[in-house]
């Protein structure tokens, strides 16, 4: 019940607190599912699909793979994803999470679907984030000649 009554304060006191939920997770929904469309477009939109430390230093960076990554992720290819760059597979499946947790949330009326899966991003972030650091660090980043 709390969790409703904070979506109708945030939407305005004229709407129930399930209704309020179901226009917030449908809001969250909706900003995953065009993350998911537009992201990989946008990410290459400025520099043609180069990556600029790349093309500086002649090496991969930690994100390289990245977009491609993400595209086969949303796709559902996760070991494919994995494969190309785990930042990328992450990021994927983050946005299905999103859109997951935001369309159980507005067909229930609850947030809890929501913020339920923000937390399992916000959490496993970092854990992700180290991981594809370390492996970059042993496999790529090796002494310059």
């Amino acid at each position: 019940m709390a969790l409703g009554v904070l979506g109708a304060g945030i939407l305005g006191r004229g709407l129930s607190p399930r209704l309020a939920a179901r226009v917030l997770s449908l809001g969250v929904a909706l900003s995953a599912g065009l993350a998911m469309t537009a992201g990989p477009w946008i990410a290459n939109a400025g520099n043609g699909g180069a990556c600029a430390y790349r093309i500086r230093w002649g090496r991969p960076c930690v994100g390289c793979g990245g977009t491609h990554a993400f595209r086969r992720a949303v796709a559902g290819d996760l070991t494919g994803a994995a494969r190309l760059n785990v930042l990328g597979a992450f990021a994927g499946v983050a946005s299905w999470l999103m859109v997951i947790g935001g369309i159980v949330g507005a067909v229930t009326g609850r947030l809890r679907p929501v913020i339920a899966a923000g937390l399992v991003v916000t959490v496993m972030t970092p854990v992700v984030a180290a991981a594809a650091w370390i492996r970059w660090m042993s496999v790529v980043a090796r002494p310059w000649p």
